[in-house]
Parts: C-alpha cells; sequence; structure tokens
C-alpha cells in the first residue's frame, strides 16, 4: 500500500513540475475605438496609443491562462481546440465598470482584444439592476485591438 502511495505521489508531482507553460509575445498590428453618446455609436476612430506589446502565459495542463490582458481574479477561460477565450468584467472606479474579452486562433496566433467601458446608472443615490440582479449600465467606448503572436522561446 506505501508503495502505490508512494508512486501516486511521485506521478503527481513530476507531473506538476513538467506542466508546460507556454510564453507568447504579441505585438499590436491595427485598432479601432468607438465612442457612444446616449447609447448611440458615434465616428469610429484610429486607436490611439495602444499598448505596443503584450507577453501571455499559457498553462497547458490546466487549460488557463495565467497571465495577459484581462487575466485575474474572477477572469473565465474558455479552451477550444482552435480559440482560447477569456473574459473579465471589472468595476474601474465607482459607477464605471470594465470588460474585456480576449481571444486567441491557436493556429494562426492573432490575438483580438475587445474592451469595452460602461458607466452603471444612478437612480435616488443606488447603482440600478435589472431583474436577473446584473447592473444595468450604458456603454461608454469599445475599442478592439489586433495582435500578432509568436512562441517565445526560453533562454535557459
Amino acid at each position: 500500500m506505501k508503495k502505490i502511495i508512494l508512486t501516486l505521489l511521485i506521478f503527481i508531482f513530476t507531473s506538476v513540475v513538467n506542466a508546460e507553460t507556454v510564453l507568447l509575445k504579441c505585438e499590436y498590428k491595427d485598432g479601432k475605438l468607438q465612442r457612444y453618446k446616449n447609447k448611440k455609436p458615434q465616428k469610429v476612430e484610429k486607436l490611439n496609443d495602444p499598448r505596443k506589446e503584450y507577453e501571455i502565459k499559457l498553462d497547458l495542463a490546466l487549460e488557463t491562462v495565467t497571465d495577459g490582458p484581462g487575466t485575474g481574479y474572477g477572469s473565465k477561460v474558455f479552451w477550444k481546440d482552435d480559440f482560447i477565450t477569456w473574459m473579465s468584467d471589472n468595476t474601474v472606479v465607482g459607477p464605471y465598470d470594465m470588460m474585456t474579452i480576449a481571444s486567441l486562433d491557436r493556429f494562426n496566433g492573432k490575438l483580438i482584444i475587445d474592451r469595452k467601458s460602461f458607466k452603471r446608472i444612478i437612480e435616488d443615490g443606488h447603482y440600478q439592476k435589472d431583474s436577473k440582479g446584473n447592473w444595468i449600465r450604458n456603454i461608454e467606448y469599445s475599442s478592439q485591438s489586433e495582435y500578432q503572436c509568436k512562441k517565445q522561446d526560453k533562454l535557459f
């Protein structure tokens, strides 16, 4: 019995140690910004001063994104054969919320990052919720950035 338990512990430990983390380096290619006024879209603009580069870490064994845009507490990851998508919906400050959805094509390395900024509706000094308990909010702007990612080799 002790040998079986020891063998299982060794197997689990070596599996965790050998879990492959892939590092991707992603360079900015193109982007656009859509502003909204009174829930109506305004003119689409070229995205000014986008982040030029991202590094993304993927844990292949756990099928998760450990580092990258939109990762962190509360982010959700959807791991498929051809795409990896992750998203987060966070309160930025007070009534402002930011939603980030990132989608990585596993075949061509294209990363699309969609960001949406919202402002919650306030009535009688309280943020309003719908019948499902979600915040009622108006979109302020939406941006979409496109990046090209390549696998970064380890230096040592």
